[in-house]
């Protein structure tokens, strides 16, 4: 089994990431957009820690392997729901508030199972 350090762990980051898209969730529910400047930064953030757990994905025994292609994946369908582009303004972008949810509440799956395999490791 791996042990999980207390500096910034794939798993404490994948729990903040999960608080944010809550968070951008709650906003998207109540104006239906969100600024283009803030779709990005979180879109590049998804994407950069998708990347980290498909690493982590090699380095972790099959069944933790499995849960950190999982997290991988749902963290980049997350980022790809954050793409709709402008639409009415170039500064403001739609956001599919029922796409994103589905991300949200896999994400909190996901999150939750690997807690409970607590073997993931992170990245130096």
């Amino acid at each position: 089994m791996h042990e999980i350090r207390d500096e910034a762990p794939l798993l404490q980051r994948l729990g903040e990431m999960h608080r944010t898209l809550f968070s951008t969730l709650q906003i998207c529910r109540a104006c239906g957009q969100l600024s283009m400047a803030e779709s990005e930064r979180l879109r590049d953030a998804l994407f950069a820690l998708s990347a980290q757990f498909r690493v982590q994905a090699e380095a972790v025994p099959e069944q933790e392997s499995v849960l950190c292609q999982n997290a991988a994946q749902t963290l980049s369908h997350a980022a790809l729901c954050l793409m709709s582009g402008p639409h009415d303004c170039p500064q403001w972008c739609s956001v599919d508030a029922r796409k994103l949810a589905a991300c949200v509440d896999e994400l909190g799956n996901v999150h939750n199972a690997l807690e409970q395999a607590s073997t993931v490791t992170p990245l130096d």
